[in-house]
């Protein structure tokens, strides 16, 4: 119920017009300049010339929340450059160190290695010269082998039943966010078993060539000064559930393949889904310059800084959490109450 009143209330004010004189206002009233935000995606899909059972997963991606259009990302990353400032992870990390923020200053950052990166957002930011970090996760690079969360979503979308998208999606959810939360190795394939031998049609199953990037695309992206590369771990296990022996071979073994395939120095980590703890942001100081989280980070901590999902909120939201008017309502509201006490 909160979310939906918020996203009504923010598509009034937004489609009112009014919000830049609103968001002029508290900016000059609480004395706030800017802020420093980091957007997440995945997949950025463009369906246009792929064969059915391609569309399928394409549309369960979209549904499941771990993709969005091509058209949604354009709309989205227009915004940003037209009303705030886009910048590379490097320069977000100096202006964080000197605390310069008198912007609202955006970085965009992809994980997971996909194809799409290259096929679909590069030549949109090259378009509109807009920077962004890629985090690769090296283990399936040029392997027949899948990301375990892509191996769920994959093996979902072959089964006959559910038969309906959302609820195809909503399966794909409950059985990452159950892996994420137990110990992934035991039940991971074990999960994967029992759906394998219900009702799975091959001819569904999507080509791993049209998943992912080759060793020479990233060779090609990480050419093109506006791309920056980070590493993403091996086989993206989630760090907390493993030995710590094994999360160093995760992380060191990711900084050495992409280093040996481009030559330049990764200095830059993502955690996979987003899952730390102390031992873990022990081990990523040691190899790294920052490292960034999901909604659990903060971006006063340089090795868990906050990440918000690019394509999550309808776009009214999405658009007044950009330009920094609900934090700033949120500060407006603090102040009030604070008083009345």
């Amino acid at each position: 119920m909160k979310s939906i009143l918020k996203s009504v209330l923010c598509g009034a004010l937004f489609y009112s017009g009014y919000h830049w004189l609103f968001n002029w206002i508290l900016a000059k009233l609480l004395q706030e300049k800017g802020e420093l935000q980091i957007f997440l995606a995945h997949r950025i899909i463009n369906s246009s010339s792929k064969r059915s059972s391609e569309l399928n997963l394409d549309k369960l991606y979209i549904k499941w929340g771990q993709a969005m259009t091509e058209k949604e990302f354009v709309r989205r990353a227009s915004f940003l450059k037209r009303y705030c400032k886009i910048i590379s992870m490097q320069k977000a990390i100096e202006k964080l160190k000197v605390g310069r923020l008198g912007y609202q200053y955006k970085v965009l950052t992809f994980d997971d290695t996909y194809y799409d990166f290259i096929s679909v957002v590069v030549p949109i930011l090259k378009k509109n010269r807009i920077p962004a970090t890629f985090f690769l996760t090296t283990g399936i690079i040029e392997t027949e082998k899948y990301l375990w969360f892509d191996e769920v979503a994959t093996t979902v979308n072959s089964l006959s039943h559910p038969k309906k998208l959302s609820a195809k999606a909503e399966f794909v959810r409950l059985i990452c966010n159950f892996i994420i939360l137990n110990d992934p190795y035991k039940i991971r394939d074990s999960i994967l078993g029992v759906l394998k031998k219900k009702n799975l049609t091959k001819s569904e199953e999507s080509s791993h060539a049209s998943l992912y990037l080759t060793w020479s695309d990233i060779q090609k992206i990480c050419n093109l000064d506006f791309i920056e590369i980070g590493a993403h771990t091996v086989t993206h296990p989630v760090l907390t559930k493993i030995p710590i022996s094994q999360a160093k071979d995760e992380v060191v073994g990711s900084i050495a393949q992409i280093e040996s395939h481009i030559g330049k120095r990764i200095v830059f980590f993502s955690y996979p889904n987003g899952q730390f703890n102390k031992q873990v942001q022990q081990l990523v100081r040691q190899h790294f310059k920052a490292a960034c989280a999901t909604g659990n980070g903060s971006m006063e901590d340089m090795f868990a800084l906050k990440r918000t999902n690019l394509g999550q909120e309808p776009f009214h939201v999405f658009a007044l959490r950009a330009t920094g008017l609900l934090r700033r309502i949120k500060m407006l509201l603090n102040k009030i109450r604070v008083i009345s006490i």
